[in-house]
Order: structure tokens, then C-alpha cells, then sequence
């Protein structure tokens, strides 16, 4: 899994950190609030004032108790990798982590599915469990040491209630279900999950209901710490935590809590959306049907799809970021995406990769295609790659779909469609 370098946030394309990077980031921005921070649960006790405290802030009914229970990181990593990973099947996981590989995305390339278990059970400090129904914490280590704070758990903890309210008054596991096809979707899903519970435990720990006074602070330490990162968002964490608060502070301010709840009756389509809300908030905003790669079929007889997915906007800017070397400063430049698909093809043990990217304007694909293919070059200068642009879109291909493309590229380009 990807480490953090340089002092900047970077996040695997398909595994979620879940709560490691918002606890601290939710820390920072009510350090900077007024008023006193409660420290007023403690797990494995009654829990059930505590609750309905949290279900009064956020405006919806406990409509029945949470167990709150105390475990291990092993298990409650067991807890937060089946969440993790609910949009895969077979070995579609692992594919998964070696297209984020190929494409610049991560640094290693996973071969079980134990080593990513291990790595996300390292950094879960706590997470509600669906299938149960329960909020568990890792307030202890495998040698029994301290996980959580006092600052901590009360935040940690109304932020995973949170998550209990959204299951009990939302078909939250539908809509997952539903926007699985594409990541680009799920992730902005997950964004309005976190930013709703992230905005909640922040107004619980000021002991009151949100307010503009309130709102306006959390906003100010929320952007200062999204702006210290160069570019875009960065990471997922970064997205759902970060945009995905501000997101649902804006829906907030326009149609209090009840405007919060629309957002799971009609969920954002992108994380652009989530990172440009007026883009979501505009009525005249329409999602497209998106772009369906296809040509490639009768070049790549013989070779088998085994992923076909839309990243969108949060993997590019973390591509670019994570391409930088030590000392250099990111790419930084204005992600104009409108719409991608990345189709994974497998032969035995190789893989050939088709990415093709339309943005708003070709000043956007341009300055894309300039910025990406470098990256692609350090990244693994063993493994041929083609980056060509036409007009407003970016056509990528890596491995054998690079060998193949004098061939390959013709019948991409005349065949894919862009709904």
C-alpha cells in the first residue's frame, strides 16, 4: 500500500484508510472552534444517552441501540478489509491493485489479498459494522497496548453512530450496490457516508446543534488544511473526509438537515461534483451516460477483460502528486476531467491496459497528456507507453495495448463511444 512521502497525503486507489486520516483531520479543525469539547463516552459502558445525544445533533430518531464493544486492531481490521473490499469479487481485487500499479497510481502491486488485509487493519481505529449492527473501536493493540485518546474517542465514536443513523434511515447498502460499476461514483457515495458522519461528530463535540457561526469556523480550519495540499484532492481520505464535509456543510446551509438527507435520494454522480458542489447544485446539471471503450476486441484476440471501471478525478491528481521525486513539488494544474474508462486486459500473467480520459476543453488533455506521460517514463521505463490526445480526450495505453497500438490505436479511436 501506498506510504505517505514527503509530507504528502497519497491513499491506494481501491482500498479506503477509513478512519486514520479523518479522526486527525476532524482534531484539527475543532481545535480551532469555539466552545469546550465533551469527553463523555467510554466504551463497553451504557451507551445509550450518549446515542440519542448524537441522533438529537444530527436530527434523525436512534431508532434502535448501538452496542458500542471494544476489540483488537486484528479483528476490527477483519471488520474494516470485508468493508473495504465489498465492490470486488474473485480476483477482481487483486487486478484491481495491479492496474493502480501500472497506471502510476501505487507503488507495489499486491499478490494476496492477506498483505492488503494487514495493511488496513495496521491503520483502523475504529469502524460500524453493518452485517452487526455495531460500533467497534480498537482501543488496544495485539499486546494490549492504548489505540485511542480521550480527545479521540468521543469524536471517533459519534462519527461511527453516525454511520449506525445512515443505515437505519437510508438504503445506504443500495446505493453502494448501485454506484459500484464505477469508482469514480462509489468513492463520491462514500464522500457524502464520511462528510455527513464527519460533520456530525464535529458539531457533537461542541456540544450543539450546527450553526452558521459554527459551520463558518469548521469551514476556515477545513480549507486551510485541504490547501495546504497542492492541486486537487490527493487521496481518497482527502475526498471523503475533507471535500466530502464541505460538500455536505453546503447542503446543510442550504436545506438544514432535511437537505443533507436528499443527498441519499439522489447522490452525487463524480467526486468533481463533490470537489465543485455548484456542479452538483445546479439544476440544469445532467450527468452524461459516460465513455464506453471499445476497438480494442479484434486486436487483443486471445487476451481477456478483466477490469472495466471509471477512476474520475481523485486518482489523477494523486497520480500526479505521487509522480513527483523527493524535493520536487507535484504537478499542479487544473483537473478539467469530464469523464474516463480504464479497461484491464489479462493473458496469463500479463497485462495490457486501455485508458481513455475526455476533459472539458483540449487546453485540459493537453496540459494532461503533457504533465502524465514523464510520469509514466519514471515510473517503470521497462514497460511501453503510449499517451496521444485528440482534441478534448487522452487516449493511454500501457503494456501490450502500447505494442499493439499502431494497430490498436486506430481502431480505439474510431470505435469508442462518448455518450
Amino acid at each position: 500500500m501506498l506510504k505517505p512521502k514527503s509530507g504528502r497525503l497519497h491513499a491506494h486507489s481501491m482500498i479506503r484508510r477509513l478512519i486514520g486520516m479523518g479522526s486527525a483531520l476532524a482534531l484539527f479543525i475543532v481545535s480551532g472552534c469555539s466552545g469546550s469539547l465533551r469527553h463523555d463516552v467510554t466504551a463497553g459502558q451504557s451507551s445509550l444517552d450518549f446515542e440519542r445525544r448524537v441522533a438529537s445533533i444530527r436530527g434523525l430518531a436512534l431508532l434502535q441501540p448501538v452496542p458500542i464493544e471494544v476489540e483488537g486492531v486484528r479483528e476490527t481490521g477483519e471488520i474494516a478489509y470485508k468493508n473495504s473490499v465489498r465492490r470486488f469479487s474473485g480476483d477482481r481485487l487483486l487486478d484491481a491493485t495491479a492496474v493502480a500499479h501500472a497506471i502510476g497510481l501505487d507503488e507495489q502491486s499486491f499478490d494476496s489479498k492477506a498483505a492488503m488485509r494487514d495493511q488496513v487493519g495496521a491503520e483502523v481505529a475504529g469502524i460500524y459494522d453493518p452485517e452487526a449492527q455495531r460500533v467497534v473501536l480498537a482501543e488496544r493493540d495485539n499486546a494490549g497496548g492504548r489505540r485511542l485518546d480521550d480527545a479521540e474517542r468521543p469524536l471517533l465514536t459519534a462519527h461511527e453512530l453516525a454511520h449506525a443513523l445512515q443505515y437505519q434511515h437510508f438504503p445506504v447498502a443500495e446505493g453502494l450496490e448501485a454506484a459500484s460499476a464505477r469508482y469514480d461514483r462509489y468513492l463520491a457515495f462514500n464522500a457524502v457516508l464520511e462528510g455527513d458522519a464527519t460533520f456530525t461528530s464535529l458539531a457533537y463535540v461542541q456540544g450543539r446543534s450546527p450553526d452558521r457561526r459554527m459551520i463558518e469556523a469548521m469551514k476556515a480550519r477545513l480549507r486551510d488544511a485541504l490547501w495546504s495540499q497542492p492541486g486537487a484532492p490527493t487521496g481518497e481520505q482527502l475526498l471523503e473526509y475533507g471535500y466530502g464535509t464541505l460538500f455536505v456543510m453546503e447542503a446543510f446551509e442550504r436545506g438544514g438537515w432535511v437537505g443533507v438527507n436528499r443527498l441519499y435520494a439522489q447522490p452525487p454522480w463524480s467526486c468533481r461534483e463533490i470537489t465543485e458542489p455548484e456542479l452538483y447544485f445546479r439544476a440544469s446539471h445532467r450527468p452524461r451516460a459516460g465513455i464506453v471503450v471499445e476497438g480494442y476486441q479484434g486486436v487483443m484476440k486471445g487476451w481477456h477483460t478483466v477490469e472495466r471501471d471509471t477512476l474520475g478525478i481523485v486518482p489523477l491528481a494523486t497520480i500526479l502528486a505521487h509522480g513527483a521525486e523527493d524535493g520536487e513539488q507535484p504537478v499542479s494544474l487544473p483537473l478539467r476531467w469530464s469523464d474516463d474508462q480504464v479497461v484491464a486486459l489479462r493473458k496469463g500473467k500479463q497485462l495490457a491496459i486501455i485508458w481513455m480520459l475526455s476533459f472539458d476543453d483540449p487546453d485540459s488533455a493537453w496540459a494532461f497528456r503533457q504533465a502524465y506521460a514523464p510520469l509514466l517514463e519514471r515510473a517503470d521505463e521497462n514497460e511501453p507507453h503510449v499517451v496521444s490526445s485528440r482534441g478534448s480526450v487522452v487516449l493511454v495505453a500501457i503494456g501490450e495495448a502500447a505494442r499493439r497500438y499502431q494497430t490498436l490505436g486506430p481502431a480505439l479511436w474510431s470505435s469508442t463511444r462518448f455518450k
